[in-house]
């Protein structure tokens, strides 16, 4: 399978499954170019994505080989177009502020379905 096709079936994924995928917003902290003697003023992104909530990762992530068993995780499949998500980002979902701990791509390097970790 080619890459536009990966991506055309997962988009076709999230439109098809209606309200289980969540409307939420990627927050991407940016920081400027660095200037000796200034601190550098991050700068804080978001991007339009969707969220489906699962309760058992699809990937043996490095949580579960690290026999983290803590039940303030939440782990969801994320469409994400703009941009890759990384720890320590900021997931809005509804009136929600996440912190993902943990992201990882799901899609054969489609660049589009992450599974994410947060909290």
């Amino acid at each position: 399978m080619d890459q536009d096709a990966i991506q055309s079936a997962i988009r076709r994924v999230f439109d098809n499954v209606g309200n289980v995928a969540i409307p939420s917003h990627l927050g991407v902290q940016e920081f400027s170019a660095y200037q000796p003697g200034f601190e550098p003023e991050p700068t804080l992104t978001e991007y339009s994505v969707r969220v489906i909530p699962i309760k058992t990762p699809v990937l043996k992530s490095l949580i579960a080989t690290d026999l983290i068993n803590d039940e303030g995780y939440q782990i969801g499949l994320m469409e994400c177009e703009d941009v890759v998500p990384k720890s320590g980002d900021q997931l809005r979902i509804q009136d929600t502020v996440f912190s993902i701990i943990q992201a990882a791509p799901v899609d054969l390097n489609a660049d589009l379905l992450f599974e994410v970790w947060y909290r």
